[in-house]
């Protein structure tokens, strides 16, 4: 489990829009930034596809992770 703290970024509608449009515009779309460098995010990560909750669940996550014996990373 690849769990990424980071901050919800909102810009204006049109951004939004041009930024979506640029991938798949139907899907759904967050913007955030990352407490990790890009470098390290993008030579690690390795999925097409994330999932992002407001909160800080971080412990939560790496918890659950231990209890199911997932492997987990923490991006910080």
């Amino acid at each position: 489990m690849a769990i990424v703290p980071a901050e919800f970024i909102l810009f204006d509608e049109k951004k939004n829009w041009a930024k979506a449009e640029a991938t798949t515009k139907e899907w759904p779309h967050a913007f955030t930034r990352l407490k990790v460098s890009a470098d390290e995010f993008l030579a690690t990560y390795d999925s097409n596809h994330i999932h992002g909750c407001y909160g800080n669940w971080v412990e939560e996550f790496a918890m659950i992770s231990k209890i199911l014996k997932i492997h987990y990373y923490v991006y910080a």
